[in-house]
């Protein structure tokens, strides 16, 4: 059997084990680079943020050691931002909900990230992006042993349990649980089955 059929066996398998269709499943392997390791511009970035909010932004950096899609905004004429690109894979609907998470969240006076704008969640290049206020403070170390370790679990544990105390509210409801790896298979633990089958399938021809 040739390599591309091989390469059609696993797709026709993924389909199966999954429950697409051929194209679905097609679009599930071959696709996953790009949804996993997804590397905006920050020139165009930068454009797209002063000329949507109108705002005087001057630079835009990576704000994350693990993720290239997270930026911090400086600007002239105020303080910095923070805007996450999505993958285009991510649908838009998924970061209105995170936007609709952190309004609640601040509602609640929960200490949390704070959006930087009403109209906080754009399109721009096919991807949806969310601009939050850049919290100014330092980063905890990890791993944190010793004293810096009992202040970070104990900060963890605090706000996890104020959390908790948090009123219901069904507008910030939605399926949870899997870790999110993949954009594709966001929402309960089960996702993260159908992420992982996903890895798997797609180098399945190749080792």
């Amino acid at each position: 059997m040739t390599k591309d059929g091989s390469f059609k066996k696993v797709v026709r398998r993924h389909a199966q084990d999954t429950g697409q269709r051929y194209t679905e499943a097609l679009t599930d392997l071959e696709g996953l680079d790009a949804r996993l390791f997804h590397k905006p511009t920050a020139e165009r970035l930068l454009a797209h943020i002063r000329d949507h909010y109108g705002i005087d932004a001057v630079a835009a950096t990576k704000a994350s050691r693990h993720n290239d899609h997270v930026f911090r905004i400086d600007r002239r004429d105020g303080d910095p931002w923070i805007a996450r690109v999505f993958p285009p894979a991510r649908p838009k609907a998924g970061v209105e909900g995170d936007a609709a998470i952190l309004r609640f969240l601040e509602r609640q006076d929960y200490p949390a990230e704070r959006l930087a704008v009403d109209d906080a969640v754009s399109s721009f290049d096919g991807s949806s992006v969310l601009v939050t206020q850049c919290i100014a403070g330092r980063l905890l170390p990890s791993p944190a042993v010793g004293a810096e370790g009992v202040e970070k679990f104990a900060i963890m544990g605090d706000l996890l349990g104020r959390l908790h105390t948090l009123p219901l509210d069904e507008s910030v409801s939605r399926p949870g649980g899997a870790s999110g790896e993949d954009p594709r298979h966001e929402g309960s633990p089960r996702q993260d089955l159908l992420a992982a089958l996903s890895f798997l399938d797609a180098v399945d021809t190749k080792v």
